[in-house]
């Protein structure tokens, strides 16, 4: 495994990697002694760097789920939600055809490994309000609003 850090405006940002994919990009407390980089670990570090810098409104590289089938399904489809748009927990289950799903789809969205890159701070309460957040509601809310003002 190959593992490197970035430290933005939410955070250290910690990616893991295999020689092929990336497999986990989570906020972490602090930079271990663990940083052993390849290629694929630079690709995404600079690419979050263009996300945060609101250059960049796709990414580029490829990732592997860890999560159970239906976790997996509901993170899958995360991609599908347009850089700077939003979709409730209800429509992301209906899209599903999960039917009155929208606790399952959150709790899908709480195992999510890979944020930014699977986009789940873009789903939100069908009021509008922005909902939980694994890494807090301030962290879903700068994302948000970082989206809206890049477009």
């Amino acid at each position: 495994m190959f593992v490197g850090y970035i430290k933005t405006k939410i955070g250290i940002i910690k990616i893991i990697a295999t020689d092929t994919e990336i497999v986990f990009v989570g906020i972490v407390n602090e930079i271990e002694n663990d940083t052993k980089n390849n290629d694929l670990i630079l690709k995404c570090e600079s690419e979050l760097f263009e996300y945060f810098n609101g250059t960049r409104k796709d990414f580029d590289l490829p990732i592997k789920i860890y999560a159970k089938p239906f976790e997996t399904k509901v993170l899958n489809y995360l991609q599908n939600i347009e850089y700077g748009k939003t979709i409730s927990y209800k429509e992301l289950s209906q899209s599903l055809h999960i039917k009155n799903g929208w606790r399952v789809v959150a709790k899908a969205l709480a195992q999510n490994n890979i944020i930014i890159l699977l986009p789940c701070h873009r789903v939100v309460l069908s009021n509008g309000k922005v909902g939980g957040y694994k890494y807090g509601t301030n962290v879903k809310e700068y994302l948000l609003n970082l989206e809206n003002n890049a477009k």
